[in-house]
């Protein structure tokens, strides 16, 4: 059955002192979705560990952290609420006001509606002054939209005495998915799956998506949806020729410039 989180389920969740296992969290059957998601973050911040291992780099490690966790947070929010990508919602990563304008890591337009999104892989001990939240949040949200910042839950009160001085670019207050854990080189993946399943709950009611929390998908489900290759594999555990063999004999051309378009926002680093 459908079910919408209430704000008291939303906050038992956040004082849950139990971390949700690779199990599915709690009452709540997100199940292996979440499982699949968040093994294949662990093993992306790996390849990004890599990439950027020195302290000169930890920028662009936090950053590209952040933006794959707020990348996934989105994906499943979608999906638990059956929602098909290019049909009613569409991603653009990136978004900017003009060349060399202002950006804001993602926005999603969801039934003609604008949600901006932007992520902020931040530690405990990270400073936000004045030119911190100028530089790096009010500018994010320059155009038309609602505003949602993913932020370390501790940070929160720190970016909204900022807010109450300095607003944003469109005058538009900031609505929060908080994260538990910052994304640092431990790469837990308890943590990972701790921060998509809050993360996907608190994106869905700021949305006001109904969201089915047991919904399990077939092959046909995971198509209409635009659900990548890696993610069909590994949750319906088959391999990825047979995915394309499965798309082809269903009629989904996932190698058009169209689709591949559609799908640009998950291309991250």
């Amino acid at each position: 059955m459908a079910h919408i989180l209430t704000d008291k389920e939303i906050q038992d969740i956040a004082n849950d002192p139990d971390p949700p296992t690779l199990l599915g969290f709690g009452g709540y059957q997100y199940g292996r979705k979440i499982d699949v998601y968040s093994f294949y973050l662990t093993r992306k911040f790996e390849e990004i560990d890599k990439l950027y291992p020195l302290p000169k780099d930890e920028d662009n490690n936090k950053g590209m952290k952040g933006f794959l966790l707020l990348c996934g947070i989105i994906d499943l929010t979608m999906w638990v609420s059956r929602f098909c990508l290019g049909q009613d919602y569409t991603v653009k990563k990136e978004h900017k006001q003009s060349p060399g304008g202002n950006s804001v890591d993602f926005r999603l337009t969801f039934h003609g509606n604008d949600f901006l999104c932007e992520a902020k892989n931040w530690s405990q001990s990270t400073w936000i002054d004045a030119r911190t939240y100028n530089d790096k949040i009010k500018t994010r949200f320059f155009c038309n939209g609602t505003n949602i910042l993913m932020i370390l839950k501790e940070k929160v009160a720190d970016v909204e005495a900022m807010y109450k001085i300095h607003s944003t670019v469109n005058d538009q207050p900031i609505n929060y998915v908080e994260i538990e854990h910052f994304m640092d080189g431990r790469n837990d993946t308890i943590d990972v799956n701790w921060n998509l399943v809050f993360g996907v709950v608190q994106l869905a009611n700021i949305i006001g998506l109904t969201i089915d929390l047991q919904r399990k998908f077939t092959i046909l489900d995971c198509f209409q949806m635009g659900m990548p290759n890696w993610f069909i594999k590994d949750y319906l555990e088959i391999s990825e020729k047979t995915v394309n063999r499965k798309a082809k004999a269903l009629g989904f051309n996932r190698i058009n410039s169209a689709y591949r378009g559609l799908i640009q926002y998950r291309h991250i680093g």
